[in-house]
């Protein structure tokens, strides 16, 4: 209950480390980084701007997206887990879970 607990009051965060030490997203966050520099090199100030805003957008998008994977995939190996303890045919579905 420790780590349920943990992740609850937001002290630990799976989602913080995902990545760490994978070349493919490395390679991805060096290459999005460089277009970005290039991009607002070519663009005026206003569209600087926008390029910031949809930046920013994509980036909320893409940390939202993990949060629900993540959540998703908790329900789900919850309710494994629980079926596999219990031996039941069926489970009794909260909200949270698929």
């Amino acid at each position: 209950m420790k780590i349920i607990k943990e992740i609850w009051r937001g002290n630990l965060q799976p989602i913080a480390k995902f990545g760490d030490g994978v070349k493919q997203i490395a390679e991805l966050e060096r290459l999005k980084e460089r277009h970005r520099e290039t991009m607002l090199k070519i663009l005026g100030d206003s569209n600087k701007e926008n390029l910031e805003k949809y930046s920013d957008c994509v980036d909320e998008y893409v940390s939202i997206m993990c949060e629900q994977a993540f959540f998703e995939g908790f329900c789900l190996g919850s309710r494994i887990i629980a079926e596999s303890a219990s031996g039941a045919d069926e489970i009794i579905q909260r909200d949270c879970c698929l």
